[in-house]
Parts: structure tokens; C-alpha cells; sequence
């Protein structure tokens, strides 16, 4: 019978769900390091509450994974927003895209090292 077939999902939610929330966080963090400078301590405070909030109830082991998660999302976003800006830059006038371009690009330079392979000293505290 058709109800007894398998069924296929192309999104397992229960999987993406934390990668999902890592984007998004990352993607706010993004935002809001575009809007004001934010130091490590700032950035650090952020993160607990967003996993919090997100995942009370995780282990402590699961709740790092998901900040390293969110600080990964942050240069990956940052080089789309990028990539977007100067896409907007070469058909608007004007310098607004192109700063919020360089404004991406800083972002992206400095935390790009959330990207690189472990082990590199983690740039957040998970303790």
C-alpha cells in the first residue's frame, strides 16, 4: 500500500535544525558586528545566550558544538553578504554598497579563523 512505502525527506530536520540555528545566529552576529564593534568578551557573552536560550537543556558538550557552529557560520556569511554587495555595487550608483562591502569584508577577515581545521585554539570559551 502507497502509506507503507518509504518516505523521502531531502531535509532531516532533526539534524538540520542546529545547523540552521547556526547560520542564523551567525547571521545576526554578522549583523550586528556590521553595526557596532564587538570585542571577544561582547561576542562571548553573545553566543552563551543565543545557545542558551536555543538549547537549554543540551550538554554542556552539545552546547559548545553549537557555539563553535555559530562562530563558523559568522565568515561564511560574511563572504555571501559580501559576494551580494558587490553584486549590488555593480549595478547601483554610489558608494553605499561598496562600503557595506568593505564593512563584510572585515568581518569575514576577522573571523575567519573560526573556519580554519581544528586543532587551532578555539575562539571561544565552552567551559
Amino acid at each position: 500500500a502507497p502509506e507503507d512505502a518509504p518516505k523521502v525527506s531531502f531535509i532531516d530536520w532533526e539534524q538540520a535544525g542546529p545547523n540552521v540555528a547556526a547560520y542564523d545566529f551567525g547571521k545576526f552576529l554578522v549583523s550586528w558586528a556590521v553595526a557596532s564593534e564587538i570585542d571577544r568578551r561582547q561576542l562571548q557573552v553573545m553566543v552563551d545566550d543565543l545557545c542558551e536560550g536555543y538549547a537549554p537543556e543540551w550538554s554542556e558538550t552539545s552546547k559548545c558544538g553549537l557555539k563553535q557552529g555559530i562562530l563558523a557560520m559568522m565568515p561564511y556569511v560574511a563572504a555571501l553578504n559580501f559576494m551580494s554587495n558587490v553584486r549590488h555595487a555593480s549595478t547601483e550608483e554610489g558608494d553605499r554598497w561598496v562600503n557595506r562591502g568593505w564593512q563584510h569584508y572585515r568581518v569575514w577577515k576577522q573571523y575567519r579563523g573560526a573556519w580554519v581545521a581544528h586543532p587551532v585554539p578555539r575562539p571561544i570559551d565552552c567551559a
